[in-house]
């Protein structure tokens, strides 16, 4: 066993402990310690110290010598958990071989198991619990097939309720992984074992029958377990007669039965939202197909109880539920779902328009858009642009005000290798926006200059149009035109406060494909990284397509840099790019709109195929389109996420399908976006920076983006008078708030973020003027705009005449209702900005 031992070294996560230390820890496997038993053994609830005199509680599972499970089985969790972190998995914490024993030392899970709380403590959980344990067994299970920790994925193959822990926060986690195989992550890779192992009641019927072992294997179980959630008891229930006995079958054939209602756990029935309880439904069902190719994938469940658990907030939030208002007659009814959704009878729209009978001669042969007006039906009176120029380094620097963190505005921050500045020239009164490459990127000056004046010279109200470039020395920058009310991204993903409307989602579609459309025609069909982060909205809040795009990042680079799930499957074959392969990203920008989600393109395809589309939808646009509307928007996102280039439609193809689609065209962009105009002319004033703008806009999320940036760099005047004695009393307590606050903060856990800086503030040590920022931010996120209002003072009294402290004090006043003061405290913020310029 030694040697077996050594021949796999482990990391320090993963510390051997001796047989004293465990005997310590247990009180000689006092039974009074014990927690939990099995046919494994025994587990003890203990306390341990560790090197550095920290101390942690402890889940001490001893295996029985009688046990069927050996040592094969516990080394083989003790070289899964070392290579497997995930905060949906437990953690092994160590392990003991000595003097015959084998013994796993775990982070102890307070709540205990699933089952105990389903089955024997009789204490009710309440319906959105059991949504969120599952989302995390759902995550845990997804982390292990994906091979995410390790070189191939694994087989986890007992899942069950009993082995999915709950942490002091009742988060899931899967534990036990005694009987786990790593193997391929190919979907299809199975193992041919006439040893069937595994839990009755969980068993999937094709491993039991065939001995063929694949992860649809651990779906199967995943499945048992969400109905257990449901109904609230065993997968196996021997006092039970005999047609009750299994929950599959009994579960199955009551829904057959129309009874789904009756089997639903008393102490929820009244929880449940129907429009939820169908999403689940329809997901637990498909994990039981006896056929093991017709289940779903993790990442499909995970999306599924995604969408339940927001359609259960969303109705939450809205009424409080009270007993009897299940209606399972209404469950069942989508206005979108129609049983001919694939069947070629609605073909009459887009996706049969061909191009022999779409007439483009509108399109003028300058700007193939003039013939689509601007604001909603009104002619833009825009001027026209400058031809492209060079600029010269010192220009861009000057009006950055030297790259500073506090202008970028990349969605990513500072982390990329290429950062996106917003700048104002000195002799013109436009913004533009600065990308600054690496200085590794692009060594050959002729080659960026010839790709930056071929994309120069495209002009087009879709496109955010590169105005100019710079190289000198090492330095390469592109200037474009800057977009002021961020990117689609955002809309999508993060202002969940204000969803795009379908008019404007479906604007936003139409717009990107014209702006590629105009690209093509302009011999520039390639772009590169497309997704929806390159979709920024204008003044008027037309949707533009970055002009970035149109140049890779690097002349080495490769075209694309997202997850592979949505990389164009030709382009993960030959790592070159097509016109189709634009298509394809365009396609997954189209799935981004229609879900509000970021939804792999292969999961949405399987979906489309089975007609699930309740999955794919934004529970925000339910009822707001029509079933035929809704049906040929996702027969496009088919036909553009077709596997083969060749049978993916063009540009001009799916501007004309997206053409017919168009909705509320006399209303301007802007009414669509919700954005007041009498904001416009106060930025225009008062020339904000990035975070100024971002809290005249209440855009809590840039504001979160830009502090994260800015760190702690402010603070220094006030932390210098900081004396010896304070430094050295209690400083490692305020170092621990400091860091846990941070950390909660850059998590975006404001609850938690609130409450370490509010510790460290009674601490009263290291408190600076960004403690009372980032804890003002988190006071907002949380709509608690009065407190937030007295923490951005209190900033403000720690630096006085610090502009960061007033651009929070306005967001506080906007929150308040008092937009006068709010923005008088803007003004105050540039005032303070300009005089530091």
């Amino acid at each position: 066993m030694e040697a077996e031992m050594s021949s796999h070294p482990f990391p320090q996560l993963c510390r051997q402990f001796s047989i004293d230390e465990v005997l310590l820890a247990t009180q000689n496997f006092d039974d009074a310690l014990v927690v939990g038993e099995g046919g494994f053994g025994k587990v003890y609830k203990a306390t341990i110290t560790v090197e550095n005199g920290a101390t942690y509680i402890v889940a001490i599972k001893r295996l029985d010598h009688e046990s069927s499970q050996g040592a094969p089985e516990f080394w083989a969790e003790v070289k899964m958990l070392t290579n497997l972190r995930h905060c949906n998995l437990v953690s092994l914490i160590g392990f003991c071989n000595d003097n015959s024993e084998m013994i796993l030392i775990y982070e102890f899970m307070p709540h205990g198991t699933l089952d105990g709380h389903l089955q024997k403590h009789g204490t009710s959980m309440s319906w959105v619990q059991r949504l969120n344990i599952s989302i995390g067994a759902a995550r845990g299970l997804h982390y292990l097939h994906t091979g995410t920790g390790t070189q191939h994925g694994v087989i986890h193959r007992d899942v069950k309720s009993s082995n999915i822990l709950l942490d002091k926060d009742y988060a899931a986690k899967i534990s036990d992984f005694g009987l786990s195989k790593i193997g391929s992550t190919n979907a299809s890779h199975t193992y041919v074992n006439t040893l069937v192992r595994g839990t009755f009641g969980y068993l999937d019927p094709e491993y039991f029958l065939t001995g063929r072992l694949t992860r649809k294997s651990d779906v199967f179980a995943f499945g048992v377990v969400l109905f257990e959630l449901l109904c609230g008891r065993a997968a196996l229930d021997k006092g039970l007669d005999d047609d009750e006995c299994s929950l599959v079958k009994w579960a199955h054939e009551s829904i057959e039965k129309g009874k789904l209602f009756e089997i639903i756990d008393l102490n929820i029935k009244s929880q449940i939202f129907p429009k939820c309880l169908k999403v689940f439904v329809q997901i637990a069902d498909r994990c039981l197909n006896s056929e093991s190719k017709k289940r779903p994938t993790m990442a499909e469940i995970v999306v599924a109880l995604e969408l339940s658990l927001t359609l259960q907030n969303k109705f939450d939030s809205r009424v409080k539920p009270a007993a009897g208002i299940l209606s399972i007659s209404r469950i069942m009814k989508w206005p979108f779902i129609s049983p001919d959704v694939n069947s070629g009878q609605n073909d009459r729209k887009a996706l049969v328009i061909n191009e022999d009978t779409v007439e483009h001669s509108s399109l003028s042969k300058e700007d193939p858009f003039n013939h689509v007006p601007e604001n909603g039906g009104r002619e833009s009176d825009k001027p026209k642009l400058p031809a492209f120029k060079e600029y010269k380094f010192d220009q861009l620097s000057s009006a950055t005000h030297g790259f500073s963190v506090e202008n970028i505005v990349s969605e990513n921050g500072k982390k990329g290798p290429n950062v996106v500045f917003k700048g104002k020239l000195d002799d013109d009164d436009h913004l533009i926006a600065i990308k600054r490459f690496h200085r590794s990127a692009w060594r050959d000056t002729r080659q960026f200059l010839d790709e930056a004046k071929a994309v120069g010279q495209l002009r087009s109200e879709r496109l955010a149009n590169l105005l100019g470039c710079c190289f000198e020395g090492n330095e390469r920058l592109l200037v474009a035109e800057f977009m002021p009310h961020e990117t689609l991204s955002k809309h999508l993903f993060h202002w969940e406060s204000q969803p795009l409307n379908w008019a404007m989602r479906l604007r936003v579609a139409l717009y990107l494909a014209q702006a590629l459309d105009y690209c093509s025609t302009k011999g520039r069909p390639l772009y590169h990284d497309l997704d929806a982060c390159r979709v920024l909205f204008d003044l008027e809040c037309n949707p533009r397509l970055s002009c970035f795009g149109l140049m890779k990042n690097n002349q080495d680079e490769k075209s694309y840099n997202i997850g592979l799930a949505y990389t164009p499957p030709e382009y993960m074959k030959t790592g070159s790019m097509i016109a189709e392969s634009v298509i394809y990203s365009f396609g997954t920008i189209l799935l981004d709109l229609l879900s509000g989600k970021h939804i792999p393109p292969s999961h949405a395809l399987d979906l489309i195929n089975e007609n699930n589309f309740l999955m794919l939808m934004d529970s925000h646009l339910e009822g707001h389109f029509s079933n035929d509307d809704g049906t040929e928007l996702v027969r496009i996102v088919s036909h553009c996420l077709q596997y083969k280039p060749q049978e993916r439609p063009d540009a001009k193809f799916v501007v004309a399908a997206l053409t017919l689609l168009q909705k509320q065209t006399d209303v301007s962009s802007r009414e669509l976006l919700g954005i007041s105009k009498e904001l416009t002319p106060a930025k225009q004033i008062l020339n904000l920076s990035p975070l100024g703008d971002a809290c005249q806009r209440m855009d809590l999320t840039a504001i979160h983006q830009i502090l994260l940036n800015l760190g702690y760099k402010d603070d220094d005047p006030a932390t210098k008078n900081l004396s010896y004695r304070t430094w050295t009393s209690e400083v490692q307590l305020a170092i621990n708030y400091k860091k846990d606050g941070d950390n909660a903060f850059k998590d975006k856990d404001y609850t938690t973020a609130i409450k370490c800086y509010t510790s460290l503030i009674g601490n009263g040590i290291m408190v600076t003027p960004t403690t009372y920022v980032r804890r003002c931010l988190s006071y907002l996120m949380i709509n608690n705009a009065q407190e937030a209002l007295k923490d951005a003072m209190q900033a403000e009294a720690g630096i006085p005449r610090w502009k960061i402290a007033f651009y929070l004090q306005a967001a506080a006043l906007f929150s308040l209702g008092m937009n006068e003061d709010g923005h008088e405290a803007l003004k105050m913020g540039a005032l303070l900005e300009s005089e530091r310029k």
